[in-house]
């Protein structure tokens, strides 16, 4: 139950996320500064699994993962034989020691993703072409991205994806100039604008997503320089325009 959208620019780019989830869920640490595997990587953390759902490391490599909700997937309350399900958490935590795409590829080709219900992950650094792998429960494929944004949702799956991307649609060709943003800020607003939507109507339809049971819970946005990257985080809807906690990383050799 997320959204990430994201936009290139000519110093790098700008990655904005909605993490949605159920109103039982413990409310997430903020971002810091954190390290896997001898890599600085900033990200928040859910106190319930341990892992997070956004990383952003000093190579300018940001990782981010969307639950699946597949029809393959087993049942929660029925995990592998004589085991326990791992949280879909811990590969962004892995990932975020990555130094580049390649690497990225090669966990997620090498790993055994079983203990796992269904994920698409997402990786993406500047000056390079975003990499998507999706788990089903049963298989993992690497996907080609068409558009800038992938969303999920564990209710009415198929329609809620595809109002919102309608909604992304529309919205991201009223700021359309036939160019790519020119900087960081260009790239941001409108980004920031499709988070905020409550459209077609404020619901479980939309981006900024609100239901009795669960709702949009924080707003990371990630901008990735040659010099340092940038993690702004929101705890909270972002139609709350809460000031946002800002954390800066200097890129590794810059």
């Amino acid at each position: 139950m997320c959204t990430v959208t994201w936009a290139n620019h000519p110093s790098g780019y700008t990655l904005c996320f909605n993490r949605d989830e159920q109103r039982t869920r413990s409310i997430a640490l903020p971002a810091a500064l954190r390290e896997q595997d001898g890599t600085r990587y900033l990200a928040p953390q859910d106190p319930d699994g341990g892992g997070s759902w956004i990383g952003a490391n000093e190579y300018g490599l940001a990782v981010c993962l969307l639950n699946g909700y597949r029809d393959t997937d087993r049942p929660a309350s029925h995990p592998p034989t004589g085991d326990q399900w791992h949280s879909r958490g811990q590969l962004v935590t892995r990932l975020s020691g990555c130094p580049d795409l390649t690497a990225v590829a090669q966990q997620m080709t090498d790993g055994d993703w079983s203990h796992f219900r269904s994920f698409v992950v997402l990786a993406m650094m500047p000056d390079a072409a975003p990499v998507c792998f999706r788990w089903d429960g049963q298989q993992l494929q690497q996907e080609v991205v068409t558009e800038p944004m992938l969303t999920s949702s564990s209710v009415d799956s198929q329609q809620v994806i595809a109002g919102r991307q309608a909604v992304y649609r529309h919205q991201t060709s009223q700021h359309q100039t036939g160019q790519t943003p020119t900087n960081q800020q260009a790239a941001a607003r409108p980004l920031r604008e499709l988070h905020r939507s409550h459209l077609p109507e404020r619901g479980p339809g939309s981006i900024c997503m609100h239901r009795s049971d669960a709702h949009t819970v924080s707003y990371t946005e990630v901008e990735a320089g040659p010099r340092q990257v940038t993690m702004r985080y929101q705890t909270g809807a972002p139609c709350q325009q809460q000031p946002m906690q800002t954390l800066h990383l200097a890129v590794k050799g810059a």
